[in-house]
């Protein structure tokens, strides 16, 4: 199995998902104290079914 960046898993889940993928998206917009660096992904789930596999 070779090792996916993190920018093909963005775009594969780009695709399936019905919220919004985001690359390298800073922790503090999402963080109470507004503190955090940038998670190489962040996923907003618009949807239960999203977030399982079928």
């Amino acid at each position: 199995m070779s090792d996916m960046s993190a920018f093909d898993v963005y775009c594969q889940l780009d695709g399936i998902v019905s919220g919004s993928v985001f690359l390298d998206e800073p922790m503090a917009r999402h963080t109470s104290f507004r503190i955090g660096g940038p998670a190489a992904l962040y996923i907003e789930c618009a949807s239960v079914s999203d977030i399982t596999r079928t």
